[in-house]
């Protein structure tokens, strides 16, 4: 989070699909908000406040290298388990 500059809300709401190894770029298009609904407290997925919220963020090599290896952790984990971002 800290080294790709997201928001808790952006980084919480990250899918592979959002991740781009091949370029190494991040592209943000939404974020995961907590609210109150008629429910009670639930996560949502959002788009960004403001269209300036879109965006594509480079890699940097330490991110790059978090990514690969949270990918190889995500592959050796049983079907069972829910995998997250």
């Amino acid at each position: 989070m800290i080294g790709a500059c997201l928001r808790v809300s952006e980084t919480i709401g990250l899918t592979w699909s959002d991740v781009d190894m091949k370029n190494r770029e991040i592209h943000v298009d939404g974020q995961l908000v907590y609210y109150e609904g008629d429910e009670g407290y639930c996560f949502h997925d959002s788009e960004t406040k403001t269209d300036a919220g879109i965006r594509d963020i480079p890699m940097t090599q330490m991110v790059y290298d978090a990514f690969r290896k949270q990918r190889e952790l995500k592959m050796n984990l049983p079907e069972t388990v829910p995998a997250v971002v």
